[in-house]
C-alpha cells in the first residue's frame, strides 16, 4: 500500500490515489503554486503512481474495496483524473517528469483494455466508461476505445420527458452523467450528447 492514500476507514483504494496524483498535478505545474515543480511534489506523484501499478491487476482493472472488485467502472473513475495529470504534466515539457509520465501512461493503457471488454454495475456506469475512454482516445488515439464507446450510445440515452435519467439522484449521478456526456460529446465530436444534458 505504499505510495496510496487511505478513505476515511482506513482502507487504500485507487481512485483517492488517482485524485491525489491530479490535485498535486494541478499545483506541480502553475507557476503561482508554491509548489511549483517541487521535487516533494514530483516525488509524492511517483509514489503514488507505484502503488496504482501494484494495485492494477493484469486485465487492467482496479478494486473499490468496499464494494467492487476486478470492477471496470472504478477503473473508469480512477481514468479520468489520471488524464487529467498526464496532460498537464506533459503539457510542462520538463524532463523530471519523464518517469511519472511513463507510468501514468502505463497504467492508462492498462485500464484501456479493461474498459473495452468490461461490464458495469449500475446505469450511470455506462457514461463514466464512455467518459473515460473518450480521455484515453484524446490521449492515446485507438479505434478500440471508440468502438466500444458506439456499443455503449447503442442503447441509447436513459432520460424520460421530464429530463430525469434511469437513477433519479440529483445529488451525485445526474450531475456525474450530465459531465461524462458533456465530455464524451466534446472529445469525440458528437454534439448531439448535449441535449439530454441541456433537457436535465
Amino acid at each position: 500500500w505504499y505510495g496510496g492514500v487511505r478513505t476515511d476507514t482506513e482502507v487504500f483504494y485507487p481512485g483517492h490515489a488517482a485524485g491525489y496524483i491530479k490535485n498535486l498535478s494541478c499545483s506541480y505545474v502553475s507557476e503561482e503554486s508554491s509548489y511549483y515543480k517541487s521535487p516533494e511534489l514530483l516525488n509524492a506523484m511517483m509514489l503514488a503512481s507505484d502503488y496504482l501499478l501494484n494495485a492494477q491487476y493484469d486485465d487492467g482493472n482496479i478494486d473499490l474495496p468496499s464494494t467492487n472488485f476486478h470492477s471496470p467502472p472504478d477503473t473508469a473513475f480512477a481514468v479520468e483524473p489520471l488524464c487529467i495529470a498526464y496532460t498537464l504534466l506533459s503539457d510542462l515539457k520538463t524532463a523530471e517528469t519523464g518517469e511519472l509520465l511513463d507510468n501514468l501512461k502505463r497504467f492508462l493503457i492498462q485500464s484501456g483494455k479493461a474498459l473495452t471488454v468490461g461490464g458495469i454495475h449500475t446505469a450511470n456506469h455506462r457514461w463514466v466508461v464512455c467518459m473515460a475512454l473518450a480521455r484515453l482516445n484524446h490521449l492515446f488515439s485507438n479505434p478500440t476505445y471508440m468502438e466500444r464507446i458506439e456499443q455503449w450510445l447503442a442503447e441509447k440515452i436513459d432520460i424520460d420527458p421530464d429530463g430525469q435519467y434511469a437513477e433519479k439522484s440529483t445529488l451525485i449521478y445526474t450531475p456525474l452523467v450530465n459531465r461524462c456526456l458533456i465530455t464524451i460529446a466534446r472529445l469525440t465530436d458528437k454534439p448531439a450528447l448535449f441535449a439530454p444534458v441541456r433537457k436535465n
